[in-house]
């Protein structure tokens, strides 16, 4: 329910539900992969002992996005 809640009301989860739905995801993939996206979320943000700052994962989503590209 969480997840569900995320990505009506989340921009970041959406994008990303949208992403894999456009990709030929299952609804219920795509909201798995969303429920594992808040999941290390929270983990980063218990680890760090931060807020979650959304400019970070997006650096971070386009750093590996370049990094996959290379190899």
């Amino acid at each position: 329910m969480f997840a569900l809640s995320a990505i009506r009301c989340n921009p970041l989860i959406r994008e990303i539900y949208e992403k894999h739905q456009q990709q030929g995801k299952h609804n219920m993939a795509a909201i798995g992969i969303c429920m594992h996206k808040i999941l290390r979320i929270l983990y980063g943000m218990l680890k760090h002992n931060k807020p979650f700052n959304p400019q970070i994962d997006i650096a971070n989503r386009q750093r590996s996005a370049w990094i996959k590209r290379l190899q």
